[in-house]
């Protein structure tokens, strides 16, 4: 779970605004560029840091919200998942001591955020026949099971 927020960042949890499981958490950035984060030690190489997010049923932007990542934005890639849900991806390198990963909410942005996740790009890129959309929709599940699976949708 993500515990930590700028000091010009609100954050409630919302059950009527969610991607997946029971609720969301409601980000609404007040004064400034605010992140929403989580210390953690990535294991070295390329990480994707993702997660979902929904504004207001528009398309998701860089003007509303970011991957954050070692105390920066990162060029992040949108990805519509259908209902004004984007999937909020970027590609980082690993590393082995602390970092901080989660959102950066732009000025006066109010972003609902969901299902943050990070997994190994260099194993996502060597299961063969699944694209990332495919192996983005498994979670909790070791890169050598996914290979294992078939029929993925």
């Amino acid at each position: 779970a993500i515990t930590n927020a700028g000091a010009g960042l609100k954050v409630t949890r919302d059950t009527g605004t969610k991607y997946a499981g029971t609720a969301s958490g409601k980000l609404v950035a007040t004064t400034y560029d605010t992140p929403f984060y989580e210390n953690f030690i990535p294991t070295t190489g390329s990480r994707v840091i993702s997660f979902y997010a929904y504004t207001d049923g528009s398309a998701v932007t860089s003007a509303d919200v970011q991957v954050y990542y070692d105390g920066a934005a990162q060029t992040s890639s949108y990805t519509s998942v259908g209902s004004g849900w984007y999937k909020v991806s970027a590609t980082v390198t690993g590393s082995a001591s602390v970092k901080k990963a989660g959102a950066i909410v732009k000025s006066g942005k109010t972003v609902y955020a969901d299902s943050f996740d990070n997994t190994s790009a260099t194993n996502i890129s060597n299961v063969a026949g699944l694209s990332y959309a495919d192996i983005s929709k498994v979670s909790n599940i070791a890169v050598a099971s996914i290979g294992k699976i078939i029929g993925v949708v």
